[in-house]
């Protein structure tokens, strides 16, 4: 709620605004295998939260790990009522081999062309009988993410992540990958008021639960 309060707030007072969201959305983070008497109430309140976001007028979110907590199937249903994609560039069908959701968004704010691309990290899966893992296969995020700065540098004039990925890896992929603009961090909760740069790639994360909303103003000079 407070989060929605605050981008709604956002809207109404600026033009040229993207709001993001990195993942871990619709669920608490997941400790055990639901209890049946929950699976209710947590499918309600997911599709609260859905309509919320909708009202608040969201461009984009990433999939985090928790947000599979009730499986693929209801994720992929739940995201077909949202007015804004879910991204995740490197979660796929382990039947079919296809990816799940959309790869890539391209928005154009005051003419400047803006990529969005979104990883999720299979290292928040540990135990193989994890139950948010069935029927996926996660790509690494390094190759999926230098794919996609391949494919989305010649349609862009800025490239941004929406990472899910922990702020460890978010930096260990700043190192690697070149290319992205800004990172969006999610999952581990840190409150970055002084973003890092490496490699001319900026790092952004704030506290979980919508503790803080962050906003990041950026200024072009020019095509450089």
């Amino acid at each position: 709620a407070r989060r929605g309060a605050w981008v709604k707030d956002l809207r109404e007072s600026q033009k040229g605004i993207l709001v993001l969201d990195s993942g871990d959305l619709l669920f608490k983070r997941y400790a055990n295998p639901i209890p049946e008497n929950e699976l209710k109430g947590m499918s309600e309140k997911a599709h609260l939260i859905i309509e919320s976001f909708n009202l608040t007028g969201y461009d984009a979110i990433g999939i985090g790990d928790d947000d599979l907590n009730l499986g693929k199937e209801f994720l992929l249903e739940i995201s077909k009522k949202a007015n804004f994609p879910f991204l995740s560039s490197n979660l796929f069908d382990e039947a079919s081999g296809k990816i799940l959701f959309q790869s890539s968004l391209i928005k154009e704010i005051h003419g400047l062309r803006i990529g969005i691309f979104s990883l999720l990290s299979l290292d928040f899966f540990t135990d193989p009988s994890d139950p948010r893992r069935k029927g996926l296969n996660i790509h690494s995020p390094i190759e999926t993410a230098q794919a996609m700065v391949k494919e989305l540098k010649p349609k862009t004039d800025l490239i941004i992540l929406l990472s899910h990925l922990g702020y460890v890896k978010d930096i260990e992929l700043a190192q690697t990958v070149q290319g992205i603009n800004i990172i969006v961090g999610g999952h581990t909760g840190i409150n970055l008021p002084y973003p890092p740069v490496i490699k001319n790639t900026m790092i952004l994360q704030t506290a979980s639960r919508g503790m803080f909303g962050a906003r990041l103003d950026l200024f072009f000079y020019n095509n450089e």
